[in-house]
């Protein structure tokens, strides 16, 4: 988290389909459809003033679903 901006970054193993889901005063929905291996990040801009909660989903090619979640809080 910097400003008013944050950076989401993350691991795939193996290729998948990803989704990040934003709750809190700006709701945000991200689709980055399927991506390969490696790390990856999403970064969101121009958030109001809050608390957030997020939820990566990420499915892969044999439909298993994961979908870690993140708080953070933007001052």
């Amino acid at each position: 988290r910097r400003g008013n901006r944050v950076t989401l970054s993350f691991r795939l193993n193996e290729p998948a389909t990803v989704t990040y889901r934003l709750k809190g005063p700006s709701p945000r929905t991200v689709k980055r459809g399927r991506l390969g291996t490696g790390r990856h990040t999403i970064p969101l801009r121009r958030l109001k003033v809050g608390t957030y909660r997020g939820v990566l989903t990420v499915v892969d090619d044999f439909d298993k679903k994961v979908t870690p979640r993140n708080f953070f809080v933007i001052r």
